[in-house]
């Protein structure tokens, strides 16, 4: 009989875990550099794309405030008069006043003062 077991080999089953857990921890150093050169990176792009759209509102602003007011001079006028025509005809052929309805228009009040942007 023996009475001397052999040891078990935990001195190199110890070295390997360390040495796995050595470079589990480098790689994940490694990816977490990567993530944050890539943040950074998308940070910059994004940052160059607010500024550029920035620049290009900035330049089409007048534009925009030009067709706003003659939207407001010509269209609003157009669209209450075809709105106080439909609310008459409603007036005088009550058939039409489900459509009316149907579509929420309300009768405008003849002193009701244009909305403002």
């Amino acid at each position: 009989m023996n009475e001397n077991p052999t040891p078990a080999p935990a001195p190199v089953e110890t070295q390997d875990a360390a040495q796995a857990f050595d470079m589990l921890q480098r790689q994940f150093q490694t990816l977490l550099l990567i993530l944050i050169v890539l943040v950074a990176v998308l940070d910059c792009y994004m940052w160059r794309q607010w500024h550029l759209l920035k620049n290009e509102a900035n330049g089409i602003e007048p534009q925009v405030m030009q067709m706003t007011a003659e939207f407001q001079r010509v269209t609003v006028p157009l669209v209450r008069n075809f709105l106080g025509q439909l609310n008459e005809y409603a007036k005088t052929h009550p058939d039409f006043q489900p459509i009316m309805t149907k579509y929420n228009i309300q009768p405008i009040p003849s002193n009701a003062a244009p909305a403002t942007a």
